[in-house]
């Protein structure tokens, strides 16, 4: 993993502060089975933006939020 710089954690936080406000303002507006899409999204634009290093934490974190949702709620067998 990439030590990525102070202005790349910036932009990538900015995108989860929007959807904590989303999620806080207009309750079940966001899903948590959603939460993946929306970081892919973002990471997605932080890229075109030249935010590499943001996209990079984005789908890192939702990679993370999909384990863990893994573990708490495995697929039926």
């Amino acid at each position: 993993m990439a030590i990525e710089s102070p202005d790349q954690y910036e932009a990538a936080i900015e995108h989860l502060l929007q959807m904590l406000f989303l999620a806080t303002e207009r309750p079940g507006q966001l899903m948590t089975t959603d939460l993946r899409e929306h970081l892919a999204l973002a990471a997605q634009k932080r890229d075109r933006h030249g935010d590499f290093g943001a996209a990079r934490l984005l789908i890192e974190w939702a990679d993370r939020i999909d384990a863990a949702a893994e573990r708490t709620d495995p697929a039926p067998e």
